[in-house]
């Protein structure tokens, strides 16, 4: 058993609006339910998850943006709580968490967790020379550093493969846990009200959520509704979200002449309501290292449809089994897909039934079981 009251460091850059961000705090609220002590640290504070953090959680900010920086700070935030675990996520963040905690002199167990498909997401990235160098150097360190954690987690297993093949990590020294959602609470925040008149008409509603980046491929989406368009089908979509590719979608949505059927809101702190409200609702991405947004909108009742991406909505879908899965990039099959379940929706009690799978308490207890087994390693 772990010794009580534990502590536990955790580390991530930030509390912007993102699925790897709502999963850590989810992942501190049920080590607090444990009994644990913890703490997350952030290189800033700032951010669209800071009111979510729960009271007990004590927030700790190092001030300092540049994750280089980071470094001298947490290795001395290490060193003054002495903690018995450290856990971060995202790849930068973890190269640093585990340098830090090396750098703090203080013996700890330290646990990376990976939410995206690395190989992918780098690539992503590879725009010009400046980053390709990164990246290389990125793939360097964690090959050094990641085997000397003591535990490693994917949020998938097609993550955790990727993950192996890349750093050169044998298989079976990767633990696939997925992100916990916190179920009751989805519940109860979807009951909230939401004031857009496109909620409470008869016409068919698709709800899409998730940053405004190349990652989940919203021009695809937007062909796909201009293919629905075509087909002569009356259907709206809100897509929930914020960045980068605000301009070029709204660029898109002039084009395709979908102004009277596709709105960006914007990021919304809660998007459940949205959710549950929905006759469907849609992941276009061409890759992800989960698709939390998924779990969320089954935990709802609300059917769903996914592009098969590397990796996760597969395995959340059970290859199908739940939902439409196209192939990445394919607007028309992604409009047929739309209109095929909008006209056949799966029952809403085995979507929910799916999705209690991922509860928080179900996957909080993974943690605990990882930590103790490696801590006695």
């Amino acid at each position: 058993m772990i010794q009580a009251p534990a502590r536990i460091v955790l580390y991530m850059p930030s509390l912007n609006g993102g699925g790897a961000e709502r999963s850590m705090i989810n992942l501190a609220r049920g080590f607090i339910e444990r009994g644990m002590e913890v703490d997350l640290v952030v290189s800033s504070d700032e951010g669209d998850y800071r009111h979510e953090v729960p009271a007990q959680v004590r927030l700790v900010s190092l001030g300092v943006r540049r994750v280089a920086a980071v470094l001298p700070h947490l290795a001395r935030h290490i060193r003054r709580r002495k903690p018995q675990f450290v856990m971060s996520r995202m790849y930068r963040s973890n190269l640093v968490a585990l340098a830090a905690a090396r750098l703090s002199g203080h013996r700890c167990s330290s646990f990376v967790i990976v939410d995206n498909t690395t190989s992918i997401e780098m690539a992503a990235v590879s725009a010009n020379l400046r980053n390709t160098i990164k990246n290389h150097l990125d793939v360097a360190l964690m090959r050094r550093l990641y085997p000397d954690a003591t535990g490693i987690v994917c949020v998938s297993h097609g993550a955790a493969d990727d993950l192996a093949k890349l750093c050169r990590i044998a298989r079976q020294n990767i633990d696939v846990i997925y992100n916990p959602i916190e179920f009751d609470k989805i519940q109860a925040m979807a009951a909230q009200c939401v004031d857009h008149p496109w909620i409470v008409d008869e016409v068919s509603l698709v709800v899409a959520a998730g940053r405004l980046s190349a990652q989940k491929d919203y021009p695809t989406l937007l062909k796909a509704m201009a293919h629905v368009k075509e087909r002569g089908r009356l259907v709206r979509l809100l897509i929930l979200g914020q960045g980068e590719h605000q301009r070029r979608l709204e660029e898109l949505i002039s084009q395709f002449e979908l102004s009277d059927r596709v709105a960006l809101l914007g990021f919304i702190p809660n998007p459940f309501p949205y959710m549950k409200r929905a006759d469907l609702f849609v992941l276009s991405s061409a890759w992800e290292g989960l698709g939390n947004v998924l779990i969320e909108a089954m935990a709802l009742g609300t059917p769903v449809v996914s592009t098969n991406c590397p990796f996760g909505p597969s395995e959340i879908m059970r290859d199908g089994e739940f939902g439409h899965l196209v192939t990445v990039g394919d607007h028309r099959g992604l409009g047929e897909a739309i209109i095929e379940t909008l006209d056949a929706p799966p029952d809403a009690e085995r979507l929910i039934e799916r999705a209690q799978s991922f509860d928080a308490p179900r996957i909080l207890e993974q943690y605990v079981a990882l930590l103790e087994r490696m801590s006695h390693a």
